[in-house]
């Protein structure tokens, strides 16, 4: 109550002096009429100028939250700084703008607490000037992640969250054309937390062969800023329930009938049984051509480049795999090395036909893998260029989660993470496919419109404590666990 009383008088007494004495309206402050939107962990800049952009430099700037006057933010007073505790290094005035009348508060790494009204109090001798401004603070939230629900018949569920926005955002799920799921259903939370964060999850419900991919969308409430993620999904999820109804349908509709209806129930059984049988078969058949097909592109023995590898990977003498060790001073730099990245590529560059090979990749805690186009001399000594699809580089990672290596990376279900990895290449149609190669999922499938040499990439790696192996194709993708060579587990 005290801190109150004193605030109220205070201002009293500051009103007073201002109406006993002759108003001087050389300057008024300028401030924006609407709210500032800020984003949390990022800055921002409360606008606050004087309208005759008089100098500054000599005047009394206070900056504090509403009915806090005399708890200051942030006080410049006979050209002396001060803050309030715990706020030192989160709030400044662009000082270098005082003589132009410039008292703008700049504040750093926004807080959802840090919402509401501010106000900008100016005062030179007997004469103050005071305006408020309104602050609110919007949180962009996670990658939403999609989660496989159940599956049950001819049908699977996936379900998508998304948390820690604010406001609340939308989402939704489209299709491989752009059109939107309109099966889906909704839930939003609110969190009981002061932040008032939200989270949003959305279920939908996928028939056997209505999609090959679907995307969950979640966007900001003003539809400016949007995450997305993807599921591809392969034909075997239905192959199994759709025959089993069949078979349960008819079995349970012979048990009413009587001996004679039971003969020709199972008779429609042989027969659905035999037409399904034929376009199981079809089905084999076309997936038994894919794999021909891929038995007969060029074998791949790729082989590591040593003269590529950052300081601190290792390769095997048969150049094969790679580990993560100790700085190496003593390697010879070269033009090819990797400075920055800790970064291999293979020996051998394509810039025709189709490629392919392998990664055993169980147990691994964390890895990179992909293709990348002929990097510059600066390319490869640069230390902030991502390896990212603008820089030529198309890629997957496992650090926690499954997903790509690009700005707003995807992520995908874990049901995807692959114990062997398959890469493969097609140049002259300029596509580039990740799958898992036990499961027969294709994980993630770019068009990328590349050109010159491309090579296998390994990296960054960050921690690989034993070898990461790349192997030899005996086989097309799609064959025993034999037919691969596997590498040490992490």
């Amino acid at each position: 109550m005290l801190p109150l009383i004193r605030n109220i008088c205070v201002k009293i007494i500051v009103w007073v002096i201002l109406d006993a004495s002759p108003i001087n309206t050389e300057f008024n402050l300028i401030v924006p009429s609407h709210t500032v939107i800020g984003l949390a962990g990022h800055d921002v800049i409360l606008p606050c100028v004087l309208s005759s952009h008089a100098s500054a430099v000599s005047m009394s700037v206070r900056w504090f939250r509403h009915g806090e006057f005399l708890d200051y933010l942030y006080l410049y007073e006979s050209k002396k700084i001060s803050a309030r505790k715990g706020s030192e290094h989160r709030v400044s005035l662009l000082t270098q703008q005082l003589e132009r009348g410039n008292v703008s508060l700049l504040l750093k790494d926004l807080r959802m607490a840090d919402a509401g009204r501010y106000l900008c109090h100016v005062s030179e001798q007997e004469e103050a000037r005071e305006e408020p401004i309104d602050l609110e603070i919007i949180q962009h939230g996670s990658v939403p992640r999609i989660s496989l629900v159940r599956h049950h018949k001819s049908s699977v569920q996936f379900s998508c969250r998304s948390h820690s926005w604010y406001p609340q955002p939308h989402m939704i799920w489209i299709d491989h054309r752009g059109q939107e799921l309109m099966s889906a259903t909704i839930e939003r939370t609110s969190s009981s937390k002061p932040e008032l964060l939200h989270s949003v999850t959305s279920t939908v419900n996928v028939e056997g062969g209505q999609w090959e991919e679907i995307f969950c969308v979640v966007t900001s409430q003003d539809r400016e800023y949007k995450l997305e993620s993807t599921i591809q999904i392969a034909e075997e999820y239905y192959k199994e329930s759709a025959f089993e109804r069949a078979y349960v349908s008819v079995f349970a509709i012979s048990i009413f009938l009587g001996l004679t209806s039971i003969a020709a129930s199972l008779l429609h059984v042989r027969r659905a049984k035999t037409e399904k049988e034929e376009d199981l078969e079809k089905q084999k058949r076309a997936q038994t051509e894919k794999e021909e097909d891929l038995e007969k592109q060029k074998r791949d023995d790729v082989m590591l480049d040593a003269d590529t590898a950052h300081g601190r990977l290792k390769l095997s003498e048969d150049k094969k795999s790679v580990s993560f060790g100790e700085l190496d001073r003593q390697k010879t730099q070269t033009d090819k090395r990797f400075i920055h990245k800790t970064c291999v590529l293979g020996e051998a560059g394509y810039d025709s036909g189709r490629h392919y090979w392998e990664f055993n990749l169980s147990n691994k805690t964390q890895w990179s893998i992909g293709i990348i186009q002929e990097p510059t001399k600066e390319q490869r000594k640069a230390k902030n260029e991502q390896t990212y699809p603008e820089n030529g580089c198309w890629s997957i990672c496992f650090d926690k989660e499954l997903k790509t290596v690009e700005k707003n990376p995807k992520i995908f279900p874990s049901v995807l993470k692959p114990d062997k990895l398959g890469v493969f290449l097609d140049y002259d149609k300029r596509t580039i496919a990740f799958f898992n190669v036990e499961k027969k999922y294709y994980i993630h499938c770019v068009t990328a419109n590349f050109k010159g040499k491309l090579f296998p990439l390994i990296g960054p790696l960050k921690g690989c404590e034993k070898s990461l192996k790349i192997s030899s194709v005996k086989r097309g993708p799609h064959k025993t666990e034999n037919d691969t060579v596997s590498s040490t587990a992490d």
